[in-house]
């Protein structure tokens, strides 16, 4: 009777990890938020951290950021703001969920090679490429004002996936910001690269963030 009932639990526990990771994949920042990205929170949570309805001028209310280094939070009163008590996200911070279309980590590196003599193989690391920049590599389509920019989280040099028809998982144009000479001349041949330090979710991982959530 033991036994049924221990497996009855891990049954239980799978089937939440595999709900856990359907829900997430498909909806990423719901029950949680993006570091840095808080302004992309999805959620419908209504109530604070201390379980007070949100309110806003015409009625209830839902949880919100206005800012991206602020946690969402919500009116429970006029002109009374109270945190919501959101947790930060694993994925898509930590790991990259289905093509990384919505990753927004920090991570900003890439491998390179570099062959001599035709037999002697040189490995070393290049730093990405400000998205908004065109050295070394010129590349159309995000600069500032364009609307990729904020729909794919282009900022600064991090590994970010702008196109998921060409990658499956985070990537990015070849910069200089180390080894500059060697990055430099890679990137006359290799103009991008995915990140292979951008690690895909597991249900691990899902299950962590999720638990007691759903």
């Amino acid at each position: 009777m033991e036994k049924r009932s221990l497996k009855t639990t891990e049954t239980k526990k799978q089937s939440k990890v595999l709900a856990a990771k359907s829900y997430y994949a498909v909806f990423p920042n719901v029950f949680c938020y993006l570091q840095d990205y808080a302004h992309e929170y999805k959620g419908k949570r209504a109530q604070d951290i201390n379980g007070k309805e949100c309110k806003n001028s015409t009625g209830p209310g839902v949880c919100f950021a206005d800012a991206d280094n602020e946690a969402p939070q919500c009116y429970i009163e006029d002109g009374l703001l109270s945190p919501c008590g959101i947790p930060k996200c694993i994925w898509d911070y930590k790991c990259y969920s289905q093509n990384g279309v919505n990753y927004r980590g920090d991570e900003t590196t890439i491998n390179a090679t570099k062959t001599s003599y035709m037999i002697f193989t040189k490995h070393f690391n290049c730093t990405c490429e400000s998205w908004n920049d065109d050295f070394p590599t010129k590349h159309p389509g995000t600069h500032p004002r364009d609307a990729g920019m904020d729909k794919y989280g282009l900022r600064s040099v991090y590994c970010r996936n702008p196109n998921p028809e060409k990658y499956s998982q985070p990537w990015c144009y070849v910069g200089v910001g180390q080894n500059h000479d060697l990055c430099e001349d890679f990137a006359k041949t290799t103009a991008s690269e995915v990140c292979p330090y951008t690690k895909k979710c597991t249900t691990e991982k899902y299950y962590t963030q999720a638990d007691g959530r759903i």
